[in-house]
């Protein structure tokens, strides 16, 4: 064995033995409500972010556009068609209940978060701890922070009732 040979795997050895402690990770400082919050908005905004994956797709709906109209199967729109689509329109709520999804009023389920302003958004968002994100209401910061503390009680109570059935 030659002596470059071994003083490599001298080395290697020594580095897996080293009597020296390892450097260990000091725990990050906990992030604040506002932050966290960022990041919970944030997460669910990543869904409706632009990848390499659906560019085409997402070029497509910005210049072409989603509306029924635009995808009819001969590709004009009659005048019929307009007049019924404006009359769609202008018989929408301005304000309506959360989550109404009985089609009253002329607005169907899914075309309800077309229709709702970003101060009705907030409001909803305020009251039920939600973020909204279009057509769904994703949890908020408050919401998962109830849900752990739910999780954190019934995980004490079953450690409880079994240290409870372990002494009798």
């Amino acid at each position: 064995m030659s002596s470059s040979a071994l003083r490599t795997s001298t080395r290697t050895f020594a580095r897996h033995v080293s009597s020296s402690a390892k450097k260990r990770r000091q725990p990050s400082p906990p992030i604040s409500p506002d932050k966290m919050r960022a990041l919970i908005s944030l997460y669910h905004q990543s869904e409706h972010f632009i990848t390499p994956e659906n560019l085409l797709q997402r070029i497509d709906e910005e210049f072409c556009g989603n509306d029924k109209l635009a995808h009819t199967a001969v590709g004009t729109i009659s005048y019929k068609d307009l007049q019924n689509e404006l009359d769609l329109r202008r018989s929408a709520p301005k304000i309506s209940q959360w989550r109404r999804r009985d089609g009253a009023h002329g607005v169907s389920g899914s075309m309800w978060s077309n229709f709702k302003n970003v101060r009705e958004s907030k409001v909803v968002e305020a009251l039920y701890g939600t973020i909204d994100a279009g057509n769904i209401s994703l949890p908020g910061l408050e919401v998962l922070e109830e849900e752990q503390a739910k999780e954190r009680q019934s995980s004490e109570e079953s450690t409880n009732e079994q240290e409870t059935y372990k002494s009798s």
